[in-house]
């Protein structure tokens, strides 16, 4: 699996999740990203006011994250291993992560462990019921990964619809998640006139916010 991340372009790993960010409160706020990439999420953040701590942990070797973290973990095993007291972070971050661990389910109890109460996993994961994934997999009968990343990108693990997103965290003991998404004015209509049944098949990626109780 290390050799397939080793495999992908620079850009995979230099993007900065901006929709993530604007839904951080602001202040001085301590945050852990999980699959910070370079770092550069979380360097946004700091910068807009919304952290005053920033810890990343990833695969990737030291030298290849931003300067600016705090704090940066090497993480190779299907879990968490940071040297920080329980309900050190005020947020953690997991963008288009989770899907990649065998037991996504024991990482988010492992990060529940370091989240204060109040505190806030704003996450994002894809969709498999997105309809062009469907209509790959029912229509052409092609479930074939992709190395670009995306919704069947080869190092995803795990695979979600909607339900089991929500699920994913109040199985730890969060709250029932705030769920946000992007869909087009046209795809908005027909999710209206569905009575909501059709929203699943138009929504790429949801980003969950989910409160320590």
């Amino acid at each position: 699996m290390t050799d397939l991340y080793a495999q992908k372009s620079d850009s995979y790993y230099s993007g900065t999740r901006q929709s993530l960010i604007d839904l951080m409160p602001s202040g001085p706020n301590k945050v852990l990203e999980l699959g910070c990439a370079k770092g550069y999420t979380l360097c946004a953040a700091k910068e807009a006011g919304k952290a005053a701590e920033i810890v990343g942990i990833d695969i990737l070797p030291r030298e290849q994250s931003h300067d600016l973290l705090d704090c940066y973990i090497r993480n190779q095993s299907d879990g968490i291993t940071i040297d920080y007291p329980a309900e050190y972070f005020d947020i953690i971050l997991c963008a288009d992560v989770l899907e990649h661990f065998v037991d996504p389910w024991h990482v988010v109890r492992q990060l529940h462990h370091y989240l204060k109460t109040g505190g806030l996993i704003i996450a994002s994961i894809p969709n498999i019921r997105f309809y062009k994934t469907l209509a790959t997999i029912l229509l052409k009968g092609d479930f074939r990964y992709e190395e670009a990343g995306g919704i069947l990108d080869n190092t995803h693990l795990r695979f979600f619809c909607k339900r089991n997103m929500l699920d994913l965290f109040t199985s730890s003991g969060l709250e029932m998640p705030s769920v946000h998404h992007k869909m087009s004015v046209f795809q908005r209509g027909l999710t209206m006139l569905s009575g909501g049944l059709a929203e699943e098949f138009f929504v790429r990626q949801y980003t969950l916010v989910a409160r320590k109780p």
